[in-house]
């Protein structure tokens, strides 16, 4: 049984509940748990500055995080996929992979290979949360070895882009 957007949930006989109201409820719990939990709405994208470098070879110089385009989808995609891989494969183990981290980047490597439709806007906090997620501020630049980048190729040239070596 499908439940729609207006049906009624007979929570209490005098007082029944459209589905709407019971999701705006929820919606309005967002912010109060995300502050409990030390999180913020607050976009950083500081770390988009960070170039990929393999020893003293810059391969993905750093962007401007105030100064993103939606042309810069595919490099921030090609990034957290690396910083992804590198992090969280060295250390899965046969442990999951946060959703709320993963799905993201999934979606847009997808949207990009089959959407032309793409808006940085609509990125922008989940960029943001992979950031504070992977707390990649505290580095300079993230290094990856020659063998971990070259498995990129294909990515880079799904998305049209130069390989840089």
């Amino acid at each position: 049984m499908a439940i729609h957007a207006e049906s009624e949930i007979n929570v209490n006989r005098r007082h029944p509940v459209t589905l709407n109201v019971i999701c705006r409820a929820m919606r309005s719990l967002v912010q109060p748990i995300r502050s409990l939990m030390g999180l913020s709405d607050k976009l950083d994208l500081s770390w988009v500055a960070l170039p990929i470098v393999i020893g003293d070879i810059v391969v993905m110089p750093p962007l401007d995080p105030n100064n993103l385009s939606s042309d810069d989808l595919p490099d921030l995609c090609i990034r957290m996929h690396i910083i992804l891989d590198t992090i969280e494969h060295a250390r899965c183990e046969g442990r999951l992979i946060n959703l709320d981290i993963f799905d993201p980047i999934d979606t847009l490597d997808s949207d990009l290979r089959h959407r032309s439709d793409n808006h940085i806007e609509d990125w922008l906090p989940a960029i943001s949360e992979f950031g504070k997620y992977y707390k990649l501020g505290r580095f300079s630049e993230y290094p990856i070895s020659s063998e971990q980048f070259a498995g990129y190729r294909t990515q880079f040239e799904a998305y049209n882009l130069p390989y840089p070596l």
